[in-house]
């Protein structure tokens, strides 16, 4: 966003990080707390938790089908959610990023879950850039 690039081209940007479960939304609000309660509010999210590996979907378990679902969809979502408060409170134009892919549009072998948790990050940034009033949810491809 023209956010980032500014503050990174003025030198003027701290980037902090915290390690959570992204799976795990009380994880994800701790580290939103922790961030808003030592640097201000939050103005950019970048979300680019991924889990994946290959397998047909006649051999994917049901189990590695949510697991990338939790990690990539909800991760996504439990982050967006747990930030938004602080960014809203911010007089600041806010920025969510949500790093996607494209393997979801054209059909991939392999990938059905990859796929499925991708599209679903697409919809949902969509619609929280509706919903989110100062902030303004973009999606990013990161092309496979």
């Amino acid at each position: 966003t023209a956010a980032l690039t500014n503050c990174v081209n003025a030198k003027k940007c701290t980037f902090v990080y915290q390690q959570c479960d992204a799976r795990d939304y009380k994880s994800c609000e701790s580290v939103a707390k922790y961030v808003a309660s030592n640097y201000g509010d939050i103005t950019i999210l970048i979300n680019a938790a991924a889990g994946n590996f290959l397998a047909p979907a006649h051999q994917l378990s049901s189990k590695g089908f949510k697991t990338v679902i939790d990690i990539d969809l909800n991760g996504s979502f439990n982050m967006s959610r747990a930030c938004f408060k602080s960014m809203k409170a911010s007089p600041s134009r806010c920025s969510i990023i949500n790093i996607s892919a494209t393997l979801h549009l054209p059909a991939t072998f392999w990938q059905v879950h990859a796929s499925a948790a991708k599209a679903g990050i697409d919809s949902m940034t969509r619609s929280m850039a509706l919903e989110y009033e100062r902030a303004s949810a973009e999606r990013r491809g990161a092309g496979t």
